[in-house]
């Protein structure tokens, strides 16, 4: 049976250190052709090692930074030019740093946490927001916070310390003109509300079977 391989030529390939899908481009074969014929040949494969370059101290800065604002390790490696193993040491050495976000699986563990203990959480947040005195303000503290929680970016042993932030952040909200504005609110002083503004099919469907 006649190769298209030629082993002088592929011998030399291989002294050189080429590995068996260089010597396949080579020769114009396929890399399982190539590896047939190294083994017939009796040679040994030339594995070629990725070797990362060494992270230098702003390089891992970068990246710690890009972790904690919510960045990937894929993100991170590209950011900074390296392995993702690299990248995944860099966040590996955060662990347990409150400013690090969660992304993806990492929340898994975290949001299974929030939903098991979800009732012992409530009444923690009710007692760390005691002191908001408007009911609809203290739920969207609550409700901001345990989001927050579910999301990785408070942990559940500062609660009591983050509420005051909270509850001065949504107050903000209320008093702003550019917060979220409920439909059932009276925008004009006489009654109209967005609410009004929602199409009822139905409703529709009735004024026309009587003739309105």
């Amino acid at each position: 049976m006649k190769y298209k391989i030629d082993t002088d030529e592929a011998r030399k390939l291989h002294a050189q250190g080429k590995s068996d899908g260089d010597i396949a481009r080579h020769f114009g074969v396929t890399q399982s052709g190539a590896t047939r014929w190294r083994q017939r040949e009796g040679l040994p494969p030339n594995v070629i090692v990725n070797v990362q370059p060494h992270l230098s101290a702003e390089r891992r800065k970068r990246g710690r930074k890009m972790l904690r604002e919510g960045a990937t390790v894929r993100q991170v490696a590209r950011a900074i030019g390296c392995g993702r193993n690299a990248a995944a040491g860099l966040r590996k050495g955060l662990k347990g740093d409150e400013r690090l976000r969660g992304h993806g699986i990492t929340l898994r563990g975290t949001r299974n946490a929030a939903r098991r203990d979800a009732a012992a959480i409530l009444a923690e947040l009710k007692a760390a927001t005691r002191h908001v005195p408007d009911a609809s303000i203290r739920d969207d503290v609550m409700g901001d916070m345990f989001l927050d929680m579910m999301e990785g970016r408070l942990a559940r042993d500062r609660i009591k310390i983050e509420a005051r932030r909270y509850t001065g952040r949504a107050i903000d909200m209320w008093q702003s003109k550019w917060a979220p504005v409920s439909i059932d609110e009276d925008l004009t002083g006489d009654g109209f509300r967005l609410v009004d503004l929602i199409e009822c099919p139905s409703a529709a469907a009735w004024v026309e079977s009587v003739g309105a």
